[in-house]
C-alpha cells in the first residue's frame, strides 16, 4: 500500500474532483486546446521538473526527489513516471474543468456562490485531512 501513496494522493486530490467537474462541463472543453495545454505542461513542466530533481540535495536550493518507498520506482531522467502523467496532465484538465464550470454556473448565476465556496471548502478539507491519514499510515 505504501508503494501507491504517491498515486492515490493523485487520484483522491485531483482525478476524482477532474472527473466530477468533467462530468457537468465536458460539452464545453475544447479537446484540441486541451491537447496543446497538456502537451505544454509536459514540455515545460517536464523540463522544469527534471531541472529541480537533478539539483539534488547539494544545491542551497534543494527542491525535490521522489522516494522509491512511495512511488512505483520507475523514472524518466529522474522524475517519476507517475507525476508526469497525473500532475503534468491532471492539472490542467482540472483546472481547464473548473475554469468552465465556475463560468457556466457561477457566474451566470445557476449556482451561487454562497454555495460553491463552502462546498468546495468542505471538500478540500475532506480530502486533504483522508490524504494526511493514509500518508502518515505509511510513514509508520
Amino acid at each position: 500500500m505504501k508503494r501507491f501513496t504517491f498515486i492515490f494522493t493523485y487520484i483522491i486530490l485531483m482525478a476524482i474532483p477532474a472527473s466530477i467537474v468533467l462530468f457537468f462541463v465536458y460539452d464545453l472543453i475544447n479537446i484540441e486546446a486541451l491537447i496543446v495545454v497538456i502537451l505544454t505542461s509536459l514540455f515545460i513542466g517536464g523540463i522544469l521538473e527534471i531541472w529541480a530533481v537533478k539539483q539534488g540535495r547539494g544545491d542551497k536550493f534543494y527542491i525535490w526527489e521522489y522516494s522509491n518507498k512511495t512511488t512505483l520506482g520507475k523514472k524518466i531522467l529522474g522524475v517519476a513516471v507517475e507525476d508526469l502523467i497525473l500532475f503534468l496532465i491532471l492539472t490542467p484538465i482540472f483546472c481547464i474543468a473548473m475554469w468552465e464550470f465556475v463560468k457556466k454556473y457561477v457566474v451566470t448565476g445557476n449556482i451561487p456562490l454562497k454555495i460553491v465556496l463552502p462546498t468546495g471548502l468542505i471538500f478540500i478539507f475532506i480530502t486533504y485531512f483522508f490524504v494526511y491519514r493514509i500518508t502518515n499510515k505509511n510513514k509508520k
